[in-house]
Formats: C-alpha cells, structure tokens, sequence
C-alpha cells in the first residue's frame, strides 16, 4: 500500500506540476529566471482578480540584474492590477522586445481614470505610497534608460527602452 500511495502521490505531483505551468506559466525562460517568475506571479494574480494579461517576451534582458527586474515589474504589474481592477474588462499586455540596441519594455493595461498624474500617487494615505514609479524611474535611470508613460483612450501605457 505504500507503493500505491507513493504512486499516487506522484502522479498527482505530476499532474500539478503540469497544470501550473500550461494554466497559470505564461512565460517560461531559463535565461531568465527572475523575468520568468515576476511575470508568471503576477499573472496569477491577475488571472485571480479576472484580469487578462498577455506577455510577449521576445529579449533575454539579461542586462538588467534580478533585483531590479522585480522592481520594475513588480511595481508597474501591481499599478496594472490596480488599475484593471476597478475596470469591466481588465487587460494588462507585457511586450519586451530588442530594437537599435535597446530592449524596450512596453506594459499597456487598461483603466477606469482618464487624467494620470504619472508624478504622484493616486492613493488617498500618499505618505506611505508613491514609491513605486519612483524605484522604477530609478531603475530605469540607473542603466542610461528612457521611461514614458501616457494615458488615452482609457489606455494607460508605459515604455521603458534600455541599451543593451
């Protein structure tokens, strides 16, 4: 009995395994570990809040280090939640792509407010927020980058280009 029950147990290891990665494993990279982790958390987030989010990676980005992958992604991904969480239809889009000697990041998401003030942040308690965009400028800074961010058509969309 317990090789049966190992054998189950293994089975259902397996069938976990497989349906994590073809249900919630949006991007899957092993030159990048940390690009593939923050990208496939956050899309369980989304996906648990009814958010679309698609992801097209078509860079290894391996010059920006792990700390400051997360920091990118993980406060311009949380924004896109926030945002899409309050819309009908959330969608986020992640696109990285490399194009003249940058990997240009771009993260689109769709929103409920039509005038951004990019510069502060749009919760009420400010003293203990804001500081997301504010790591990102730094990150983006700290690698001789180029960060935009607009809002339109109850679109927000931010691009962030990086030489490589």
């Amino acid at each position: 009995t317990d090789a049966l029950l190992l054998s189950h147990q293994e089975i259902h290891r397996k069938y976990t395994n497989e349906y994590i990665k073809y249900y919630y494993a949006i991007f899957l990279s092993k030159e990048n570990q940390s690009l593939s982790a923050i990208l496939n958390l956050k899309n369980v987030i989304a996906k648990q809040k009814g958010i679309v989010m698609k992801v097209s990676v078509f860079s290894k980005f391996s010059q920006v280090s792990d700390t400051d992958i997360f920091i990118l992604f993980g406060n311009l991904l949380d924004n896109a939640i926030e945002a899409c969480e309050k819309c009908e239809n959330g969608e986020i889009s992640v696109t990285i792509f490399e194009k003249s000697g940058f990997t240009n990041i771009e993260i689109a998401n769709t929103t409920y407010k039509t005038d951004i003030d990019f510069s502060k942040s749009s919760k009420e308690n400010t003293q203990n927020h804001g500081f997301g965009m504010k790591s990102v400028v730094d990150v983006v800074n700290k690698y001789d980058g180029v960060l935009t961010a607009e809002n339109q058509n109850e679109k927000v969309s931010v691009k962030i280009s990086i030489p490589i």
